[in-house]
């Protein structure tokens, strides 16, 4: 081969070289940019902005209320990922018998979430830590933070996940609001805005003796529901005490939050309720408290006492303070409503 014709063809190698590394390096410069998520921005539960993917497809939740209003917005079907908490209880969201476990809420198995490829996790406000964004975030992974356990912003949380989620999740989210400001108005009227002669309640949640107050959902229900909840005096949303202060507020109505296991049938369910409400009963020097005397101590299923199915323990509160007012019945007749809304019977 002529040697001139050699040097072409070898000078024409290199520039179809130089030309492909070149293409190379700017498809993986670009490669975050051209795959990019759409995002958008909203406000989460810590009052912060942050930057979620618009209308994601591939989503992980760790709490219980994330999964229940997903499923109420008609998305369930992008959930690729939930906790072993969540699976363990089919009633309320039978899917996710077929979603993969992460783990714990609080502590999910980061490498098992990765491998399902979501594009969001959704978590609580400050579980898990921050150490949850800097091991996601680097994968692409976004985190979204709402709570949804405070009446007081639960609509404001509710219609940030709608928006996120987008398509018909907004209209499902409104017809949901909408029924339930109309049950907050019902119960209104029927319990009146009368300032004398409301009662007092105390409510017991956690643990022993620990008792709601401001910044707790039980604690705000009580106050929605009609009662002075002398909680207001500790000033914190949740409270370590003794016997002896507890007996000195003398409460017309004391409430007890209570966790049944979970996955346990209705009459188990409601033993652990019956329980929780004799062993306040029995406690030793509490006789002499109104709310004792006069048989006024109550069980409030957690499930109740905040997230989607709030209303449900607004009513019951209600019937607790009022009972000739509000009659038990009216918070059943919710909670049909609420499942017939999620296409679900009562147990």
């Amino acid at each position: 081969m002529p040697r001139l014709l050699e040097k072409k063809i070898t000078a024409s190698k290199a520039g179809t070289l130089l030309f492909a590394s070149i293409v190379l390096a700017f498809l993986i410069l670009e490669a975050p940019f051209l795959n990019a998520q759409e995002l958008m921005e909203v406000i989460d539960a810590r009052n912060v902005l942050v930057k979620v993917p618009k209308a994601p497809e591939r989503i992980v939740t760790l709490s219980f209320a994330s999964t229940e209003l997903i499923r109420l917005m008609g998305g369930i079907s992008r959930v690729v990922g939930t906790t072993r908490y969540v699976k363990a209880r089919p009633f309320m969201i039978p899917e996710t018998a077929h979603i993969p476990d992460v783990g714990r809420g609080f502590m999910p198995d980061i490498e098992t979430l990765s491998r399902l490829e979501p594009q969001l996790v959704i978590t609580w406000a400050g579980n898990p830590g921050p150490d949850l964004e800097l091991k996601l975030l680097p994968l692409d992974i976004y985190v979204l933070r709402l709570e949804f356990f405070l009446p007081s912003v639960f609509e404001g949380e509710v219609t940030v996940l709608s928006e996120v989620l987008g398509g018909s999740a907004t209209e499902r989210a409104k017809m949901y609001l909408d029924w339930i400001n109309q049950h907050k108005k019902k119960l209104q009227d029927l319990i009146g805005n009368e300032e004398v002669d409301k009662p007092t309640v105390i409510i017991e949640h956690f643990t022993e003796r620990r008792i709601a107050g401001p910044g707790a959902g039980a604690y705000e229900l009580s106050q929605m529901a009609g009662a002075n909840n002398l909680g207001y005096y500790l000033g914190r949303q949740s409270s370590e005490t003794e016997d002896e202060w507890l007996i000195r507020q003398n409460p017309t109505v004391y409430i007890k939050i209570v966790s049944p296991p979970i996955a346990v049938s209705e009459a188990e369910r409601q033993k652990a309720m019956e329980d929780a409400v004799r062993e306040v009963m029995e406690r030793p020097g509490w006789d002499e408290m109104d709310a004792v005397k006069n048989k006024r101590v109550y069980a409030l299923d957690s499930d109740f006492s905040g997230g989607p199915r709030y209303v449900i323990g607004l009513y019951q509160m209600a019937h607790f303070f009022y009972p000739d007012k509000v009659p038990l019945q009216l918070s059943e007749d919710v909670f049909r409503e609420y499942l017939e809304f999620q296409g679900l019977k009562m147990p």
